[in-house]
Formats: structure tokens, sequence, C-alpha cells
């Protein structure tokens, strides 16, 4: 860093791409600028700038307060106790926001959203085709959307995120196709929830990497599912629904039941 003023008048200071940079208020003249070459700044410490610009060839940052509120005595009493005035810092962070860790951290704040979707897909499924779909399977389902993220971080410290995210999308999906093949009760409904989970997964990973717009993204596609689940079920007769659903459960389980048990072996091994 270089100060390009004198010290009675408002500095104008310069900084590299470094990771953070701050300054105790104490040692910092009422008005402050700073520029650096970094696009994605982010700033902290109980004063934050009263204007700044940032675009993709840099920042440039002023902060202007009053000694007055700056609390220099303060702050100085601090500095000599040991304290060294950290409590009132103002400064900026240089954030990488195509770091892999920020990348999944930002996708495990989108994952109970995506869970949620593919439950409510799920359920869809058991409402138009009236199957009857039990809690455990659900589970093992989320189980596995769950380990999508676990597997999305450990293959992100080795790899590119975007070819980490990848081999976790299909390793999830295959695993969720085969696995709903049996429970959906067909070929073509477990390799058509595999596809929906496809495009779930695609659109998580739009999310993702916007900068700007993943809110505005985030709350289109929201509405656009809900609008979508209330266009198929708007014809629906839920309490029809649920007593079809009933009889068939029972009738699943009386199929159980009515299996032969297998006989007991005595000590001999043979049947008793």
């Amino acid at each position: 860093f270089r100060n390009r003023g004198p010290p009675s008048s408002p500095s104008r200071w310069t900084c590299a791409a470094l990771k953070a940079s701050a300054w105790p208020q104490w040692a910092t003249p009422p008005g402050i600028t700073v520029r650096g070459t970094w696009p994605h700044p982010s700033f902290f410490g109980q004063f934050l700038p009263e204007t700044r610009e940032i675009s993709a060839a840099g920042f440039s940052a002023a902060w202007a307060t009053t000694r007055l509120a700056t609390n220099m005595i303060h702050q100085i009493n601090a500095y000599l106790r040991g304290n060294r005035g950290l409590d009132s810092l103002i400064g900026v962070r240089f954030v990488n926001p195509a770091d892999s860790y920020a990348q999944t951290d930002r996708a495990i704040k989108y994952g109970l959203l995506f869970i949620g979707l593919t439950f409510a897909a799920f359920f869809l499924f058991e409402v138009l085709k009236r199957l009857a779909i039990h809690p455990l399977q659900y589970g093992l389902t989320g189980a596995a959307l769950v380990l999508f993220y676990l597997l999305l971080l450990s293959l992100s410290e080795h790899l590119d995120f975007g070819i980490s995210y990848v081999i976790a999308t299909v390793a999830s999906v295959a695993l969720l196709s085969y696995y709903l093949i049996a429970v959906l009760g067909g070929v073509a409904r477990g390799l058509g929830f595999g596809a929906l989970l496809s495009v779930v997964f695609g659109v998580l990973y739009v999310l993702i990497s916007l900068e700007d717009h993943a809110l505005l993204a985030g709350s289109v596609t929201l509405f656009g599912c809900l609008a979508l689940m209330m266009a198929l079920t708007r014809k629906v007769d839920w309490y029809q629904l649920s007593d079809a659903i009933s009889v068939r459960r029972g009738k699943q389980e009386a199929v159980t039941a009515a299996k032969p048990a297998t006989a007991p072996l005595d000590e001999s091994g043979a049947g008793g």
C-alpha cells in the first residue's frame, strides 16, 4: 500500500489484489479512498464506504467519517492496552467467487430447496400414479441426495469444481434411477424420474454459477415449480385418493401376511 496524500488531507491508497487489508480507525484520517484491481471486494468494519464503484476492472471505495465518530482516544487506549484497536477496523476482503469451497457452500445453501423439490416430484408420482410409497423409501431417497453434496465437496478438493459436479450428479442420478425403478414400479418411471433429477441438478448448477441474479433465478424457479404442481393436481380428488391409497396399502399388507412363513429349523437342521 502507498499513501499518495499529505497526512492532514484525505488520503488515497492504491491496493494490489491481496487477500484482505484493514486499518484501525485511529490510524486513518477522516476521509480515505481505496482503489484496487480485484473485481470482487467485500467491505467490512464499523463504517462501510459512503460511495463505491465495482466493475470487472477493479473497484474504488471512499469512507468519510469524523474524528469524533471514530472515538480516537478510546482507540488509542485500546491500542496501548494491547488490543491494538482491532474492534473497529475498516477494510476490504478480496473474495474469490470461483473458489471450489465457495461454490460448494452456495450449493449446500440451496440444498434444502432442491431436496424439497425432489420430494415434491416424488409426491406427485405417488399422487398421479396412485402409488403407495413408504416413508422409509422417502428417507433413502433423501439420504442419496444428501450424499451428493458430500461427494461434491470431497471431489472438488482434488478436481475442478465443474468436473466434480458432473461426477457427483451422474453418480447420484444413476443410484436413484436404479432404486426408483423398483419403487415406482417400472423402468420408464424410474428413468423418467432420473431425467427429472438431472434437470434439477442442472438448474442448481446454473444458480450457483450466477453472481448477480441468483435470487431472481431461484424465485422464478420456485414460482414455476409451484405453478406446475398446482396445474398437475388441480383436478385431484384428495379425499378419494387418500382412501384409494389406504385400500392399496391394506391389500399389500394382506398379501404379505398371507405368504407362508418359513418353517423353523430344529437343532438337527431339519424342518419342524
